[in-house]
């Protein structure tokens, strides 16, 4: 969305909410939880059962050496599978009331689609469509809202903030007692040749947002939003970093047991690369709009990875000519290309099969009314995707083929990858002073990363992980 907005010229205020997530859980009313899952369609039996779970619940707890047990009146149940979920009904009710109250108030980030799948060289000027407005976006208790200029996050986040806590949320915010803020607004430019003055852009006031109370929120030039970096030029370079290194620090501490270890066949070290480092490395793949340098950062971590798990140094593959290529055969992997391009592709399918009125389908094919600036725009999401479907020869029949969802995961196996081993190419010393360092995947004192990014290992390598962990 934001991608899009900056390559039609026009600028981005985002302001992702962070609420205090125990506090969130546990002040939800619970009567007016019941009355919201009845308006949204919760059959009443259901409800009726939810309510009964939700009775004489227990809290007990430890302070000092004392033990001290109370009733459970308000919140959602801690630790219990129905307490997200729960929750999102909620969030849902807070969200659709806010945007019914302030649906005339600012105005929203305005978006054209078609159902015709076209990823990219729409007109800005093309006509016909339907329109619709991107205000916000949810996905649990991470909550960001979308605003089009400066004048319109600053009138409207006192009411946010009353909005929420009429509804019993508390936003954390900075205040004179507590100088730090976890909520902040994050100002996404537009591309550059629409400044005169691309470096101040144009005077922007990136000054904190200040609000009544002494509270404010800074404007920063990066978030992380739901795992990914988010940018103000709305580049993937901050997203490809950390992810390069997270998987680094997994990596390395997994280098000594496992991944050099004599005693691990190759099979293993693969299915454990596989299933846990490039979960970590490739996270938020498939929204990334990738240019060749950001690949070859990948390609080079890859390759590293491959060296140690096949024990073989950089000075050994240079005296034997080893290329990256039979160091892949060797350990049964593919190019970081084709687990890159397969992910993307995946995901295209699964968006181009929703239905249009679900804001995904809506976002894959639509275009902003506005004009474009002189030159080249950076890297499209539509671009890096038609180069995936160009690494599987898939260009002209993939819109008939998606919809069919057996028959695209088959145009989608190795055997259909056309990609090559890219050889990385050598320029000026100075072009490769940003790409991590070759000691940046290997650092063996760095515990594993958590378990947010849902990695799974075959159930047959689960001895060796027990041993590792």
């Amino acid at each position: 969305m934001i991608k899009q907005r900056r390559e039609h010229s026009l600028e981005t205020w985002l302001k992702p909410i962070d609420l205090i997530i125990l506090k969130a859980f546990d002040r939800v009313p619970r009567e007016l939880l019941w009355l919201t899952m009845e308006r949204q369609g919760v059959p009443p039996k259901l409800i009726r059962l939810l309510r009964a779970l939700h009775q004489n619940v227990k809290v007990q707890f430890e302070v000092d050496g004392t033990t001290k047990v109370i009733d459970s009146i308000i919140g959602v149940k801690q630790g219990d599978l129905l307490g997200p979920e729960l929750f999102t009904f909620f969030m849902e009710a807070v969200m659709k009331t806010w945007r019914c109250a302030t649906s005339s108030d600012y105005a929203p980030c305005i978006f054209r689609t078609k159902p015709d799948l076209e990823l990219t060289g729409r007109s800005a000027t093309h006509r016909g469509g339907e329109e619709f407005a991107v205000r916000d976006s949810e996905y649990a208790d991470d909550t960001a809202v979308v605003f089009a200029s400066r004048a319109d996050v600053a009138q409207m986040t006192p009411r946010l903030l009353h909005h929420f806590d009429r509804w019993g949320m508390e936003v954390h915010v900075g205040s004179a007692s507590n100088t730090t803020s976890k909520s902040e607004v994050l100002f996404c430019a537009a591309a550059r040749a629409s400044y005169a003055s691309p470096k101040t852009y144009d005077g922007a006031d990136l000054s904190d947002i200040r609000m009544p109370g002494g509270l404010f929120m800074p404007v920063v030039d990066s978030f992380k939003y739901l795992g990914s970096y988010l940018s103000r030029d709305c580049s993937d370079d901050i997203d490809v970093d950390n992810r390069i290194e997270s998987a680094g620090k997994a990596f390395g501490a997994l280098r000594k047991c496992l991944f050099s270890s004599r005693s691990i066949s190759p099979a293993a070290k693969r299915c454990v690369y596989t299933g846990v480092i490039l979960s970590i490395l490739l996270y938020g793949c498939e929204c990334w709009s990738l240019t060749e340098v950001l690949y070859d950062r990948l390609r080079l971590f890859h390759a590293q990875c491959m060296r140690v798990m096949a024990r073989v140094s950089r000075k050994a593959t240079w005296r034997r000519h080893i290329t990256t290529e039979k160091l892949g055969m060797e350990l049964g992997l593919h190019p970081i290309d084709y687990y890159i391009s397969r992910r993307q592709l995946t995901w295209l399918g699964h968006v181009s099969r929703m239905d249009l009125n679900r804001l995904p389908r809506r976002m894959l094919s639509s275009w902003v009314n506005h004009k474009r600036p002189k030159g080249s725009p950076n890297m499209t999401y539509g671009r890096s995707v038609n180069k995936a479907l160009g690494k599987f020869d898939i260009h002209g029949s993939w819109r008939t083929i998606v919809h069919d969802r057996d028959a695209w995961r088959h145009a989608m196996e190795p055997g259909s990858f056309t990609g090559q081993w890219t050889k990385r190419k050598r320029g000026p010393r100075s072009a490769y002073t940003a790409a991590p360092t070759p000691s940046t995947p290997f650092a063996e004192t760095v515990a594993l990363p958590s378990t947010q990014h849902h990695s799974t290992v075959p159930l047959a390598l689960l001895p060796i992980i027990q041993h590792i962990t």
